[in-house]
Protein backbone atom coordinates (compact mmCIF):
# COMPACT_ATOMS: atom_id res chain seq x y z
CA UNK A 1 0.00 0.00 0.00
CA UNK A 2 2.93 2.33 0.63
CA UNK A 3 3.64 3.64 -2.86
CA UNK A 4 6.19 6.15 -1.61
CA UNK A 5 7.05 6.12 2.06
CA UNK A 6 7.72 9.83 2.16
CA UNK A 7 4.94 11.20 0.12
CA UNK A 8 3.48 14.62 0.14
CA UNK A 9 0.09 15.63 1.35
CA UNK A 10 -0.37 19.14 0.10
CA UNK A 11 -2.87 20.17 2.70
CA UNK A 12 -1.36 23.61 2.74
CA UNK A 13 -1.46 23.83 -1.01
CA UNK A 14 -4.55 25.86 -1.49
CA UNK A 15 -3.65 28.19 -4.30
CA UNK A 16 -4.72 31.74 -3.59
CA UNK A 17 -5.14 32.44 -7.26
CA UNK A 18 -8.39 34.35 -6.89
CA UNK A 19 -9.90 36.36 -4.06
CA UNK A 20 -13.19 34.51 -4.33
CA UNK A 21 -11.59 31.05 -4.46
CA UNK A 22 -12.36 28.84 -1.48
CA UNK A 23 -9.53 26.79 -0.05
CA UNK A 24 -10.22 23.13 -0.68
CA UNK A 25 -11.79 23.77 -4.09
CA UNK A 26 -10.17 21.99 -7.05
CA UNK A 27 -11.64 22.47 -10.51
CA UNK A 28 -8.81 22.90 -13.04
CA UNK A 29 -9.48 23.73 -16.68
CA UNK A 30 -7.43 20.71 -17.74
CA UNK A 31 -8.25 17.62 -15.69
CA UNK A 32 -5.78 14.78 -15.25
CA UNK A 33 -7.00 11.35 -16.36
CA UNK A 34 -3.90 9.15 -16.07
CA UNK A 35 -0.37 9.42 -14.77
CA UNK A 36 2.56 7.28 -15.90
CA UNK A 37 5.97 6.95 -14.27
CA UNK A 38 9.45 5.75 -15.09
CA UNK A 39 12.78 6.24 -13.40
CA UNK A 40 16.36 5.30 -12.70
CA UNK A 41 18.46 5.77 -9.59
CA UNK A 42 22.02 4.97 -8.54
CA UNK A 43 23.09 5.01 -4.92
CA UNK A 44 26.77 4.57 -4.12
CA UNK A 45 28.39 4.43 -0.72
CA UNK A 46 31.65 3.42 0.91
CA UNK A 47 31.32 1.47 4.16
CA UNK A 48 35.03 1.70 4.94
CA UNK A 49 35.92 5.01 3.29
CA UNK A 50 37.88 3.24 0.56
CA UNK A 51 35.87 0.74 -1.50
CA UNK A 52 32.63 2.00 -3.06
CA UNK A 53 29.46 -0.09 -3.48
CA UNK A 54 26.71 0.85 -5.94
CA UNK A 55 23.03 -0.09 -6.17
CA UNK A 56 21.12 0.66 -9.39
CA UNK A 57 17.33 0.66 -9.66
CA UNK A 58 15.42 0.97 -12.96
CA UNK A 59 11.64 1.36 -13.21
CA UNK A 60 10.15 0.95 -16.72
CA UNK A 61 7.28 3.22 -17.72
CA UNK A 62 3.96 2.11 -16.23
CA UNK A 63 0.49 3.43 -15.40
CA UNK A 64 0.68 4.61 -11.79
CA UNK A 65 -2.57 6.57 -11.29
CA UNK A 66 -6.12 6.66 -12.63
CA UNK A 67 -8.19 9.75 -11.82
CA UNK A 68 -11.98 9.42 -11.79
CA UNK A 69 -14.13 12.53 -12.24
CA UNK A 70 -17.84 13.04 -11.66
CA UNK A 71 -18.39 16.05 -13.87
CA UNK A 72 -16.05 18.73 -12.48
CA UNK A 73 -15.55 16.89 -9.18
CA UNK A 74 -12.67 14.50 -8.57
CA UNK A 75 -14.24 11.47 -6.89
CA UNK A 76 -11.25 9.17 -6.45
CA UNK A 77 -7.69 8.35 -7.43
CA UNK A 78 -6.59 4.76 -7.95
CA UNK A 79 -2.90 4.22 -7.31
CA UNK A 80 -1.33 1.29 -9.12
CA UNK A 81 1.70 0.00 -7.28
CA UNK A 82 4.22 -2.43 -8.67
CA UNK A 83 6.52 -4.70 -6.72
CA UNK A 84 8.79 -7.58 -7.61
CA UNK A 85 9.03 -10.80 -5.59
CA UNK A 86 12.24 -12.79 -5.91
CA UNK A 87 12.02 -16.55 -6.46
CA UNK A 88 15.19 -17.96 -4.86
CA UNK A 89 14.70 -21.42 -6.32
CA UNK A 90 14.42 -20.26 -9.94
CA UNK A 91 16.43 -17.05 -9.59
CA UNK A 92 13.63 -14.99 -11.15
CA UNK A 93 11.43 -12.02 -10.24
CA UNK A 94 7.64 -12.03 -10.41
CA UNK A 95 5.84 -8.74 -10.89
CA UNK A 96 2.92 -8.05 -8.57
CA UNK A 97 0.41 -5.21 -8.91
CA UNK A 98 -1.66 -3.68 -6.14
CA UNK A 99 -4.33 -0.99 -6.39
CA UNK A 100 -5.03 1.45 -3.58
CA UNK A 101 -8.03 3.78 -3.88
CA UNK A 102 -8.33 7.18 -2.21
CA UNK A 103 -11.93 8.49 -2.23
CA UNK A 104 -12.95 12.12 -1.75
CA UNK A 105 -15.98 13.68 -0.05
CA UNK A 106 -17.12 17.30 -0.46
CA UNK A 107 -19.28 19.92 1.19
CA UNK A 108 -20.35 21.99 -1.75
CA UNK A 109 -17.11 22.62 -3.64
CA UNK A 110 -14.75 22.14 -0.67
CA UNK A 111 -12.98 18.85 0.00
CA UNK A 112 -13.90 17.64 3.50
CA UNK A 113 -12.57 14.07 3.60
CA UNK A 114 -10.08 11.77 1.91
CA UNK A 115 -10.37 8.10 2.84
CA UNK A 116 -7.98 5.24 2.17
CA UNK A 117 -7.70 1.71 3.59
CA UNK A 118 -8.96 2.04 7.16
CA UNK A 119 -8.21 5.71 7.75
CA UNK A 120 -9.53 9.10 6.82
CA UNK A 121 -8.30 12.67 6.60
CA UNK A 122 -10.82 15.31 7.68
CA UNK A 123 -10.55 18.95 6.59
CA UNK A 124 -12.20 21.78 8.55
CA UNK A 125 -12.70 25.29 7.18
CA UNK A 126 -13.45 28.72 8.57
CA UNK A 127 -15.41 30.07 5.66
CA UNK A 128 -13.04 30.16 2.67
CA UNK A 129 -9.93 29.36 4.71
CA UNK A 130 -8.60 25.98 5.76
CA UNK A 131 -8.48 25.86 9.55
CA UNK A 132 -7.27 22.35 10.36
CA UNK A 133 -6.74 18.89 8.95
CA UNK A 134 -6.79 15.73 11.04
CA UNK A 135 -5.95 12.09 10.38
CA UNK A 136 -8.11 9.41 12.04
CA UNK A 137 -8.10 5.64 12.01
CA UNK A 138 -11.55 4.26 11.23
CA UNK A 139 -13.67 4.04 14.36
CA UNK A 140 -11.42 6.40 16.33
CA UNK A 141 -12.41 9.90 17.50
CA UNK A 142 -8.90 11.02 18.51
CA UNK A 143 -6.62 12.06 15.63
CA UNK A 144 -3.20 10.53 15.08
CA UNK A 145 -1.93 13.65 13.33
CA UNK A 146 -3.34 17.20 13.40
CA UNK A 147 -2.51 20.22 11.25
CA UNK A 148 -3.26 23.80 12.28
CA UNK A 149 -3.03 26.67 9.79
CA UNK A 150 -2.27 30.36 10.08
CA UNK A 151 -2.99 32.96 7.40
CA UNK A 152 -1.48 36.29 6.52
CA UNK A 153 -4.29 37.88 4.58
CA UNK A 154 -5.42 35.47 1.86
CA UNK A 155 -2.41 33.16 1.93
CA UNK A 156 -1.32 30.45 4.35
CA UNK A 157 1.81 31.75 6.06
CA UNK A 158 2.51 29.02 8.60
CA UNK A 159 1.23 25.68 9.80
CA UNK A 160 2.12 23.21 12.51
CA UNK A 161 1.87 19.44 12.46
CA UNK A 162 1.38 17.49 15.67
CA UNK A 163 2.13 13.76 15.67
CA UNK A 164 0.49 12.05 18.64
CA UNK A 165 1.88 9.04 20.48
CA UNK A 166 -0.37 6.62 18.57
CA UNK A 167 2.49 5.95 16.18
CA UNK A 168 3.25 2.24 15.63
CA UNK A 169 6.66 0.63 15.22
CA UNK A 170 7.96 -2.50 13.53
CA UNK A 171 10.13 -5.18 15.12
CA UNK A 172 13.24 -3.10 14.40
CA UNK A 173 11.80 -0.05 16.14
CA UNK A 174 11.17 1.88 12.93
CA UNK A 175 7.93 3.85 12.46
CA UNK A 176 5.17 2.02 10.60
CA UNK A 177 3.33 4.53 8.44
CA UNK A 178 0.23 4.11 6.31
CA UNK A 179 -0.36 5.89 3.01
CA UNK A 180 -2.13 8.93 4.44
CA UNK A 181 0.11 9.15 7.48
CA UNK A 182 3.26 9.08 5.37
CA UNK A 183 1.85 11.87 3.23
CA UNK A 184 1.24 14.02 6.25
CA UNK A 185 4.70 13.50 7.68
CA UNK A 186 6.29 14.05 4.30
CA UNK A 187 4.48 17.33 3.82
CA UNK A 188 6.47 19.03 6.56
CA UNK A 189 9.85 17.97 5.19
CA UNK A 190 11.54 19.44 2.12
CA UNK A 191 12.77 15.98 1.11
CA UNK A 192 12.78 12.33 2.13
CA UNK A 193 16.10 12.67 3.95
CA UNK A 194 14.70 15.37 6.21
CA UNK A 195 11.51 13.36 6.66
CA UNK A 196 13.48 10.30 7.76
CA UNK A 197 15.33 12.31 10.40
CA UNK A 198 12.11 13.76 11.74
CA UNK A 199 10.48 10.32 11.80
CA UNK A 200 13.41 9.06 13.88
CA UNK A 201 12.97 11.94 16.30
CA UNK A 202 9.25 11.22 16.52
CA UNK A 203 9.98 7.58 17.27
CA UNK A 204 12.33 8.49 20.11
CA UNK A 205 9.87 10.93 21.62
CA UNK A 206 6.67 8.98 21.00
CA UNK A 207 6.56 7.57 24.52
CA UNK A 208 6.67 11.12 25.90
CA UNK A 209 3.55 12.25 24.06
CA UNK A 210 3.04 14.47 21.07
CA UNK A 211 5.68 15.85 18.73
CA UNK A 212 5.25 19.03 16.70
CA UNK A 213 6.94 20.36 13.56
CA UNK A 214 6.36 23.80 12.05
CA UNK A 215 6.55 25.09 8.49
CA UNK A 216 6.89 28.78 7.59
CA UNK A 217 6.14 29.86 4.02
CA UNK A 218 7.64 32.82 2.18
CA UNK A 219 5.68 33.78 -0.93
CA UNK A 220 6.96 35.17 -4.23
CA UNK A 221 3.81 36.43 -5.91
CA UNK A 222 1.49 33.44 -6.34
CA UNK A 223 4.26 30.88 -5.77
CA UNK A 224 6.01 29.74 -2.61
CA UNK A 225 9.54 31.11 -2.79
CA UNK A 226 10.88 29.46 0.34
CA UNK A 227 9.82 26.87 2.89
CA UNK A 228 11.43 26.72 6.34
CA UNK A 229 10.90 23.57 8.42
CA UNK A 230 11.59 23.53 12.15
CA UNK A 231 11.55 20.11 13.78
CA UNK A 232 13.21 18.76 16.91
CA UNK A 233 15.16 21.96 17.41
CA UNK A 234 16.60 21.72 13.87
CA UNK A 235 15.89 23.77 10.78
CA UNK A 236 15.81 22.83 7.10
CA UNK A 237 15.00 25.07 4.13
CA UNK A 238 14.17 24.80 0.46
CA UNK A 239 13.98 27.64 -2.07
CA UNK A 240 12.14 27.40 -5.37
CA UNK A 241 12.33 28.71 -8.95
CA UNK A 242 9.36 28.39 -11.35
CA UNK A 243 8.37 28.36 -15.01
CA UNK A 244 5.55 30.53 -16.41
CA UNK A 245 3.16 27.67 -17.32
CA UNK A 246 -0.03 26.44 -15.68
CA UNK A 247 0.15 24.13 -12.67
CA UNK A 248 -2.67 21.55 -13.08
CA UNK A 249 -2.60 20.82 -9.33
CA UNK A 250 -3.14 24.39 -8.17
CA UNK A 251 -5.78 24.45 -5.46
CA UNK A 252 -5.77 20.66 -4.83
CA UNK A 253 -6.03 20.25 -1.08
CA UNK A 254 -4.90 16.64 -1.19
CA UNK A 255 -2.11 15.22 -3.30
CA UNK A 256 0.47 12.49 -3.03
CA UNK A 257 4.17 12.65 -3.55
CA UNK A 258 4.29 11.06 -6.92
CA UNK A 259 1.09 12.81 -7.92
CA UNK A 260 2.52 16.27 -8.41
CA UNK A 261 4.40 17.84 -11.27
CA UNK A 262 7.76 17.95 -9.54
CA UNK A 263 7.10 15.98 -6.34
CA UNK A 264 7.97 19.08 -4.30
CA UNK A 265 6.30 19.65 -0.96
CA UNK A 266 3.45 22.20 -1.10
CA UNK A 267 3.83 22.84 -4.81
CA UNK A 268 0.05 22.62 -5.05
CA UNK A 269 -0.23 26.10 -3.63
CA UNK A 270 1.57 27.48 -6.65
CA UNK A 271 0.32 29.01 -9.87
CA UNK A 272 3.33 27.72 -11.80
CA UNK A 273 5.60 24.66 -11.87
CA UNK A 274 8.88 24.17 -10.00
CA UNK A 275 11.98 24.08 -12.22
CA UNK A 276 14.59 24.24 -9.46
CA UNK A 277 14.65 23.42 -5.76
CA UNK A 278 17.68 24.17 -3.58
CA UNK A 279 17.78 22.32 -0.27
CA UNK A 280 19.64 22.89 2.93
CA UNK A 281 18.92 19.96 5.23
CA UNK A 282 19.06 19.61 9.00
CA UNK A 283 22.82 18.98 8.86
CA UNK A 284 23.50 22.05 6.72
CA UNK A 285 24.17 19.94 3.62
CA UNK A 286 23.02 21.61 0.38
CA UNK A 287 21.87 19.98 -2.85
CA UNK A 288 19.72 20.87 -5.84
CA UNK A 289 16.93 19.20 -7.82
CA UNK A 290 16.26 20.40 -11.37
CA UNK A 291 13.08 19.78 -13.38
CA UNK A 292 12.42 19.92 -17.11
CA UNK A 293 9.00 19.84 -18.78
CA UNK A 294 7.25 19.19 -22.04
CA UNK A 295 4.07 21.16 -22.68
CA UNK A 296 0.90 21.13 -24.72
CA UNK A 297 0.22 24.84 -24.87
CA UNK A 298 0.33 26.15 -21.30
CA UNK A 299 -0.08 22.75 -19.63
CA UNK A 300 2.73 20.28 -18.81
CA UNK A 301 2.50 16.80 -20.28
CA UNK A 302 5.65 15.45 -18.64
CA UNK A 303 8.08 16.39 -15.90
CA UNK A 304 11.58 14.99 -15.50
CA UNK A 305 13.47 15.36 -12.24
CA UNK A 306 17.25 15.19 -12.21
CA UNK A 307 18.65 14.72 -8.73
CA UNK A 308 22.17 14.51 -7.41
CA UNK A 309 23.40 14.69 -3.85
CA UNK A 310 26.85 13.85 -2.60
CA UNK A 311 28.38 13.39 0.82
CA UNK A 312 31.77 12.31 2.01
CA UNK A 313 30.77 8.64 2.02
CA UNK A 314 27.75 8.50 -0.31
CA UNK A 315 26.47 9.61 -3.71
CA UNK A 316 22.89 9.57 -4.97
CA UNK A 317 21.91 10.16 -8.62
CA UNK A 318 18.39 9.87 -9.97
CA UNK A 319 16.27 10.65 -13.02
CA UNK A 320 12.50 10.32 -12.75
CA UNK A 321 9.84 11.16 -15.33
CA UNK A 322 6.09 11.51 -14.89
CA UNK A 323 3.73 11.68 -17.88
CA UNK A 324 0.27 13.27 -17.71
CA UNK A 325 -2.81 12.52 -19.79
CA UNK A 326 -5.76 14.89 -19.55
CA UNK A 327 -9.47 14.27 -20.11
Amino acid sequence: MKKLVYGVLAIAAIGMFAACQKEGTFNPKEKIANVYEEGMSIWSYTPDGEQWVSDTSITPKYLSERWTWDGNELSQITFIEQSYVYDWENDTYTEQTYEDVVKFTYDGSQLTEAASDGERMVFTYDGKKLQKAELFSDGESTPEIAFAFEHDGKKISRFTVTEYDAIDFDVKGKPVVSRLESLLLGSVMPDAKCAEKCMTAMRKKAAKGSYTSAVDLTWDGDNIGKMTVTSGGQTATVTYTYDDKKNPYQGFVFALNGSGMSEEGLEFANENNVVKAVYKDFDGEEFTDNYTYTYDGKWPTSCTENHKSAGEYSLSIGKYTRYFEYK
